[in-house]
C-alpha cells in the first residue's frame, strides 16, 4: 500500500532521482544519455569501435584491474582513442554547438568526461562487450 503524502511526511529523493537530475561542471548541466542522445552518438561510437579494430584493442583492455570494487581504467589507451571524438560527445550530451564546445577549457573537458563516463558506464560497458559478442557469434556462425 502506498503511504500518503502529509506535510509530516518529508519527500525522500532515490539515488536514481540525484542522478537523472545530473551534476553540474563548469556552468553546465550533465545528464545520463537518453534513448535519443545515445541514438545520435552511435555514429560516434562505431567511428571508435573501427579505431579499436585497427589498434587491435578490446574494450576490456581499458580496465587494467579491479579496486574496491570498481574499475581501474588505463586512461593512456583510452586517451588516444577517445580524445579525437570527445567534441563530438560533448556537443551531443551537452546539447550545444561547435562554438560552445571551441570554448571548454581542457581542464574541464576532463571533468566533463569523468562524470559524463560515470553516470554511462553501463551502458558503455554493455555497448561495446554486445557489440564484441555479437560480432563473435556472426562470425562463429559462417
Amino acid at each position: 500500500m502506498l503511504q500518503e503524502k502529509t506535510a509530516e511526511t518529508p519527500t525522500k529523493i532515490s539515488d536514481l532521482e540525484i542522478l537523472l537530475d545530473g551534476e553540474e561542471v563548469a556552468g553546465y548541466k550533465i545528464q545520463p544519455w537518453t534513448l535519443s542522445k545515445s541514438a545520435a552518438l552511435t555514429p560516434v561510437f562505431e567511428k571508435i569501435m573501427l579505431d579499436f579494430k585497427k589498434r587491435n584493442i578490446k574494450f576490456q583492455d581499458f580496465f587494467v584491474s579491479k579496486e574496491n570494487g570498481f574499475d581501474v581504467i588505463n586512461v593512456d589507451q583510452l586517451f588516444f582513442v577517445i580524445m579525437p571524438h570527445i567534441p563530438e560527445i560533448l556537443k551531443i550530451t551537452l546539447g550545444v554547438d561547435d562554438k560552445q564546445v571551441d570554448k571548454i577549457n581542457q581542464t574541464d573537458v576532463m571533468s566533463f568526461i569523468v562524470v559524463i563516463v560515470r553516470q554511462n558506464i553501463e551502458y558503455l560497458k554493455n555497448l561495446f562487450a554486445l557489440t564484441a559478442a555479437m560480432a563473435q557469434a556472426v562470425k562463429g556462425r559462417s
